[in-house]
């Protein structure tokens, strides 16, 4: 029989909605999950939902029944959980289509977990939830011993259940690390003594990961529109900490380096053309923040209806919203 538990837990995952209009601005809104992890998750005595829902901040309220994957120390479950909510959600929209939108959300998980989880092997995890996974977390991930329902009294009812990794997996990885030091090592240092370079056999990027990548490119979304123009409004979407913006549309500037604060500034107003209309946020300065400059944009229609994107960007790397009219 199975027994259920409410958990709390860190939660990274990927969402498909089936509005095109889909709003950040709304502060409860539902969408598909068709991936998630779950990091160490944590009993808790009780969960209400609707209290949770009533509570300030935005929220991700799953529209079904799914599965996750959750990560419990060094060890890879999949588990069913139901009656799910996520809180102080933070969703990036990757694509916008007519048939609706998706993209990658990451929050605080509340919901009720299946007791009987299954274990799973780190080499059978899908490319798109190990995306999802730290590279540091995903390279300590063991196999499990067997696929059992160990109980551990401190966290999530199905512990770790870890047994003695396989010899030859282990060295299998120690080898590869060798070799990713030995090719790291070989890159950073550049010409040798005698002046030549470093063996163009060797891979450059062996340490960089598909989201690596994905993090490291220009970042754009889209929307489809019939109307002719629209309003844009501009703030510091996170903490306010000196970012500095320039704004353009189709190439002709609309601002110069605007200082980002914690209320709305604008409107802009955009004259759309049909056709693409190509949107460009560029960070002149990160601020306080060396990582990235944080604008969130508000674009309002004349209809009455909004988008809200976290246009967040990096020197040298803009943020692109294309209005397709």
């Amino acid at each position: 029989m199975n027994r259920d538990h409410s958990i709390r837990g860190r939660c990274a995952g990927w969402f498909v909605s089936h509005n095109p209009q889909f709003s950040l601005g709304e502060l409860l809104y539902s969408g598909r999950i068709t991936g998630m992890v779950i990091f160490d998750p944590e009993t808790i005595t009780w969960y209400n939902k609707a209290e949770l829902e009533d509570g300030p901040g935005q929220k991700l309220l799953p529209e079904s029944i799914h599965s996750a994957l959750i990560l419990q120390k060094a060890c890879a479950f999949n588990a069913d959980l139901y009656n799910a909510l996520i809180t102080d959600v933070r969703i990036d929209v990757r694509n916008r289509h007519n048939a609706g939108t998706e993209g990658r959300f990451e929050g605080t998980l509340f919901a009720t977990l299946r007791r009987d989880m299954t274990p799973v092997e780190p080499k059978n995890i899908p490319p798109e939830l190990a995306e999802l996974i730290p590279n540091e977390r995903l390279f300590e991930l063991k196999s499990p011993h067997s696929a059992g329902n160990p109980v551990s009294d401190q966290t999530v009812p199905g512990g770790c259940g870890c047994g003695l990794p396989i010899r030859a997996f282990l060295l299998m990885a120690l080898l590869l690390w060798l070799l990713w030091l030995l090719a790291n090592r070989s890159c950073r240092h550049g010409p040798d003594s005698s002046g030549n370079g470093p063996d163009a056999t060797l891979p450059q990027d062996t340490a960089r990961s598909p989201q690596t990548e994905q993090e490291n490119s220009p970042r754009s979304d889209t929307v489809f529109t019939q109307a002719e123009s629209a309003q844009l409004f501009v703030r510091d979407g996170e903490w306010v900490d000196g970012d500095q913006v320039s704004l353009s549309l189709n190439g002709r500037k609309i601002s110069g380096e605007l200082l980002l604060s914690g209320s709305f500034s604008g409107p802009w107003d955009l004259l759309l053309h049909t056709g693409k209309n190509v949107l460009e946020i560029s960070t002149f300065d990160m601020g306080k923040s060396a990582s990235e400059a944080t604008p969130q944009i508000r674009v309002v229609f004349p209809d009455g209806s909004e988008q809200v994107f976290n246009a967040s960007t990096q020197k040298g790397k803009p943020y692109t919203l294309i209005l397709h009219r």
